[in-house]
């Protein structure tokens, strides 16, 4: 047991001499631009245009993490921006020929995007 412990007190004087030479969090975190925030809400409403509308097939394809972050993003986000986003998807969405042609390349581009 006194190994035990001590094996404990040293990864956690490893851990916190690791955390103090390390940089704050915030001169760690690259900052987000507008663009950057616009892209991410571009990327989100098309992940759940395919969600909600594609077979799941093409949802299948897409990053689980991507599926995941995509209702949280859009909650948090300016809700005026959002429905303006949507529009501009539902608008790219019907220059396709059928459904499935939409789905593929809404697919395609996120896969490149993930």
């Amino acid at each position: 047991m006194k190994l035990r412990g001590i094996a404990l007190r040293a990864c956690g004087l490893a851990a916190m001499m690791l955390c103090a030479a390390m940089l704050p969090a915030q001169a760690q975190a690259p900052k987000l631009t507008k663009d950057d925030v616009a892209r991410m809400l571009q990327i989100a409403v098309m992940a759940e245009w395919v969600s909600a509308q594609c077979e799941k097939q093409y949802v299948a394809e897409l990053s689980p993490m991507l599926l995941l972050t995509t209702d949280s993003m859009l909650r948090t986000a300016d809700a005026g921006d959002v429905e303006r986003i949507r529009a501009a998807v539902q608008q790219r969405v019907q220059t396709f020929n059928t459904k499935d042609e939409a789905c593929r390349s809404a697919t395609d581009h996120l896969k490149s995007v993930q």
